[in-house]
């Protein structure tokens, strides 16, 4: 299973890990972080995520920390 990396996109930010699980749950997009799949950002929802069979670590509190999704 792969781990991948993704921020908040649209310009929102989170100050709690628990606020972003919150969007994320609610299939918000997130940007994917992973240069190994794309070499630029790219929009991303939990749906997307589960149909790849990955697993999320979210980056929150203006991307300094990161927790899993």
């Amino acid at each position: 299973m792969r781990t991948v990396t993704i921020s908040p996109a649209y310009g929102r930010d989170y100050k709690s890990l628990a606020k972003a699980k919150l969007d994320y749950a609610a299939d918000k997009d997130f940007l994917l972080q992973d240069f190994d799949i794309s070499p630029r950002p790219v929009p991303i929802n939990k749906t997307q995520i589960d149909a790849e069979g990955w697993t999320a670590m979210i980056r929150y509190n203006r991307l300094t920390k990161i927790g899993r999704a």
